[in-house]
């Protein structure tokens, strides 16, 4: 088993940043993407973890096939073999290496993915505070609209009272 093992990325760096980020314009949509997106990057870390596992697995039964075929061939030689020169010899087998570098690089994929999964939920909450300021600002606008228009009111009805005491005025004159 010497053969390069394969490790799957799952997704890109630039795939990672596009989905975290989101403008003030997009707060729709981003608060509509918000659970597919936890939902899809939650998956692909299941994923990942069993990527890991599984190269975890691969590389026990290397090591043991890999032990014994030592063991066996030291025994041939009536070699005495200690644990220590074994565990040297296996690890500079290239099938060991290979596999280690796999596990490594799936547990660094498995770790990005799950950072991913931790700035989606830190996107969540900003996207929840841009909502409560778009919101605040809106009612805010709503009340000095509603101060104009009651100040528009109260102005044109003190024109209206004064015309009204005039007009009584001049009738009553």
């Amino acid at each position: 088993m010497t053969a390069k093992i394969e490790v799957k990325r799952f997704v890109t760096a630039e795939q990672l940043r596009d989905d975290t980020s989101f403008t003030e314009a997009g707060l729709n949509e981003a608060m509509l993407e918000q659970a597919s997106m936890m939902s899809y990057y939650g998956s692909i870390a299941g994923e990942a973890q069993y990527q890991v596992d599984r190269f975890k697995q691969l590389l026990e039964i290397e090591e043991a096939r890999l032990a014994k075929d030592i063991r066996d061939e030291a025994d041939f030689e009536n070699k005495k073999l200690t644990e220590k020169q074994l565990e040297q010899q296996l690890t500079l087998k290239p099938s060991i290496i290979n596999t280690r570098k796999a596990v490594n690089e799936s547990k660094q994929v498995y770790e990005t993915i799950r950072n991913m999964l931790e700035a989606l939920k830190q996107r969540k909450d900003m996207i929840i505070q841009f909502g409560v300021r778009h919101r605040l600002e809106l009612e805010t606008q709503g009340r000095i609209t509603m101060s104009e228009e009651r100040r528009s009111a109260a102005e044109q009805g003190g024109k209206d009272r004064v015309a009204d005491t005039l007009s009584r005025v001049r009738k009553g004159a």
